[in-house]
Order: C-alpha cells, then structure tokens, then sequence
C-alpha cells in the first residue's frame, strides 16, 4: 500500500520490521520495488529471498522477469530463466511473460519456441508473440499470427499489438485494413493508427482520424504528439507550429506535455538553420512551464572508454559521414563542438565500451532510459557493419537491433554506401530509422503509453498484485494488533 503512493522509505522500514518473512512479504516487496521504477533493488530482494532458502512461486518469477525486462540485459535474465522449476514453466501467465521478455531482448526464435509447446494459447499468449514479432521487425509474422487467433478472445491489447506491429515495419494497407475491421476503436487503438499514418507522413489521413474520434470523444493528447514528432522529422515547421497551437489551446493543463511538444518545435526550427526562432520557443517554455531535464543514462556490461569513441568517430568521418547539429536539443557552449556533443550520448559510449573487449563480443546489449537520437541509431548500424557483432540497443520496450554479415571491421566507403542493407529489423529501411523522433531530453509519452501498456499479460499481472496487496495490508495489521498485547 505505501509503495503504491511511493512511501520506499517507509515500506522498507515495515518490510525489515517482519521477522519471519515468507513468499508473500518478499514478492509484495519485490513489486513495489517495481511500480517505483526500482529493478536493481528487485533484484537484490530477490538474492535475499534465495540465500535464505525461500522458494519462489508463479507470482514472484513473474515479478523478478519483469525486473529484468526494464533492465534489458541478456546476462541477468538467463540465470533466473535457468532457476525456474518446469511445474511453473507450464503455467499460461509465465509462458506469457517469458514471451514478452525473449521477445524485448531480440530472441524472438526463443519466444516463438515457448509458443509453438502451448496446446491452448489463451489472449495473454497470442498478446505477448504478436507483440515480440512486432518490436523485432517481423510485421508480416504478427499479422500472420493475430489473423490465426480467434476473434473472439482479441481485445484491445491484441488490436495495439498488431498495429504497433503494422506501424514499425512499414505496412500502411495492411494496418488500414485491420483497423477498418475494428468494431470499438479505443484512444490507445486510435492513437496507435494515428502513429502509423505520421510515421509514412501521411498528415491529412493521420488527422482524418483524429478529427472522426473527436466526433465522440474529448481530444487525445498523444496522438497530438505523434503528428508533432512526425512533422519534426519530417522538418515541416509550418505543420508542427500549426500542431504546437492548437495543443496549447486543448491542453493547456498538461504543463509536463507540452514542454515535450516545445522542444519538439524547437528541434524543428534547428533543423531547418531557424536557429532564432527555437531559441524564442526555448525562451517561452522557460518562462512559462520551466526546465525538465532528464539525464540520459545507458546501462551495459563493461567500463568505459572515450579513446573508442574517438576512433569510432573518426572512421566515420572518413567514410563521410557528417555530425547534424538537429539532433543536439540544446545550445552548444564554447568550449565543444557538434561532433562532441553528440559522441557523448550514453548509448555510443556504452557501445564503444564493449567495442574495447577483446575480443569484441559478438552480441551487444544495452539499454537507454530516453529516445535514441537519429545519429546513434545511424551509428548502430555503421557499428554492426564494421564489427562482426549483433547490437542490441533498447529504449525500454522499443528496441533498435542491428546487425550485418560481414567478416570483421571494414574501413571500405562502399559498407557505408550499402546502409540500407544493414540488418535493422525494427524497421524496413535505414529511411524508416529517420523517422523517429530525435529529442533526448524528454520521455516520450506517446512511446511510453504504446510499450508500457502493450502487454495483456502485465495488465493482469497489475489487476493480482492489488489483491496480493490487501492481503499483505492486512498481514501488517495482525502483526500490529499482536504488538499492542
């Protein structure tokens, strides 16, 4: 209950507070840990809870996955993967996560093996493959799958599952038509359509739908901010100040939102050389709603090193590349360069840390708390090209995965040349990787509301935990009642 109103404090006093701790105390604690964003002291709730001998049930492996898909290293799901006892492994709720979880960390062949073993797939299970399908490139495979599931048992989940899954790998027709079939287009279900349409620069159809779901229903903030961050990377500043406006006129209360929908239409201006009128914009937001920075953060495995980056960057100069200043959301100061701002993003240090290991591991995972900016998600690439390695880059749930069959590093300009060539199986092409939104300053709350919220399965896994939550109330009650006699 604390930890539901983000009392850690005082939840961790309680918790150490009860003697005999059992499954359930370790696994309400473990969640709360969860909802606050808290994986690595999950973890470490977790270590505990083995080291004293107490074993885990359903709800706990679902809970600690869970942990570790936020985290989104390969080397800390495998291990507790290996631990879970295969009586629990046939259970409809564990399959389900272990889906989702394979699926956000490229083992989307480990994820379809888990699926092809279910007799019965209930809604949790044909949510959760559709969805790795969908966040691993595999557009056409989702549509496959969500067209064998009966329609009966498809909900919402399933519908943003496939549409998401429609979305990222380019297929417009077949998007348009699924969502045509849909009996009740919900918000998220609208907005996802409308994210799809943005994302192909198809304005008009994109608020065509907007304006046929304003008919009976109040204006969606999220979808505002799909058609901006499109028509930012689009470089349209007339449609993204024309969307800017009439944001500022539906919400004016959202104060956090439309700081990211200014620096979106600052970022627009910047990239047309209107360097005059982002910092008007950047004033405003200043003066009117005030700074929201958030430090971008890339977790993964080994320490750093800046003498990588400067060979990294170096290589790619040589083959032609050139640093873009419109993917730097703030002012440069005199002692740096656009070249040195944007080699400082977290994500193309974490990669040249690993890039130093000797050897060079063929498998790269990190993850990054913030968006991905064009030139790192265009540095993945080139990276994957120039090393025999898979780079698994991941925003949460929304992961870049990158990979090309060469034989070893290739300084030759014609790897570079062949960019679309590259393996990026989030998208289609190296084109469709440029449509995403570049700002690193802000969480994005349209990607936030597509990922966080796509899977069936953690719905219901939320709608147990409240119980488990009550029961775990009253367990502290009785013990503060016993201490009053």
């Amino acid at each position: 209950m604390l930890m539901k109103f983000g009392e850690i404090s005082d939840s961790e006093k309680l918790f150490f507070l009860i003697e005999n701790k059992d499954t359930t105390s370790y696994t309400v604690m473990m969640n709360g840990y969860n909802m606050n964003n808290k994986p690595e002291e999950c973890l470490k709730i977790f270590k505990q809870m083995q080291e004293k001998n107490i074993v885990a049930d359903e709800i706990t492996y679902i809970i600690i996955l869970n942990a570790c898909s936020q985290i989104g290293l390969l080397s800390i799901y495998e291990p507790i993967v290996n631990k879970i006892p295969s009586n629990l492994l046939k259970h409809h709720r564990l399959q389900a996560i272990l889906i989702d979880m394979w699926g956000k960390v490229g083992h989307v062949d480990k994820a379809l093996k888990i699926f092809e073993h279910i007799e019965k797939p209930d809604v949790m299970i044909y949510t959760a493959m559709i969805n790795a399908f969908g966040l691993n490139g595999k557009g056409h495979e989702a549509i496959d799958l969500y067209r064998q599931m009966p329609i009966d048992i498809q909900n919402e989940f399933t519908h943003i599952s496939v549409l998401n899954a429609c979305s990222h790998s380019g297929l417009i027709s077949e998007a348009q038509s699924i969502f045509n079939n849909i009996k009740v287009k919900t918000k998220r279900i609208t907005t996802v359509m409308v994210d799809c349409m943005s994302r192909m620069f198809m304005f008009d159809e994109a608020q065509k739908i907007i304006d046929d779901f304003e008919l009976s229903h109040p204006p969606g903030f999220v979808m505002y901010m799909a058609l901006l961050s499109a028509a930012r990377n689009h470089r349209n500043s007339i449609i993204s100040e024309k969307i800017y406006n009439r944001m500022k006129n539906l919400f004016p209360q959202k104060k956090q939102g439309l700081i990211a929908a200014s620096v979106l239409l600052s970022n627009t201006y910047l990239s047309i050389g209107e360097d005059e009128k982002a910092k008007e914009i950047r004033f405003k937001r200043l003066s009117e709603i005030g700074k929201n920075k958030i430090v971008g953060i890339t977790w993964t495995e080994v320490n750093e090193i800046y003498a990588e980056i400067t060979r990294i960057s170096t290589e790619l100069k040589e083959n032609g590349h050139q640093y873009d200043s419109k993917w730097i959301t703030r002012e440069i100061n005199d002692n740096e360069s656009i070249e040195s701002v944007l080699c400082g993003h977290s994500e193309k240090l974490a990669i040249a840390y690993n890039f130093i290991q000797q050897p060079i591991p063929n498998i790269i995972h990190a993850t990054k708390n913030l968006r991905i900016c064009g030139d790192c998600r265009y540095n993945c690439c080139v990276d994957a090209a120039n090393s025999k390695t898979i780079l698994f880059i991941k925003r949460f749930d929304e992961p870049i995965y990158a990979g090309y069959n060469g034989n070893g590093r290739n300084k030759s300009k014609a790897s570079y040349a062949n960019i679309d060539n590259y393996l990026v199986r989030s998208y289609n092409s190296a084109t469709s990787s440029i449509r995403m939104s570049s700002d690193d300053s802000i969480i994005d709350e349209l990607s936030i509301i597509f990922y966080s919220s796509l899977t069936y399965v953690h719905y219901l896994m939320n709608m147990y935990f409240h119980l488990v939550v009550v029961i775990m109330y009253q367990y502290v009650q009785v013990l503060k009642q016993g201490n009053q006699y």
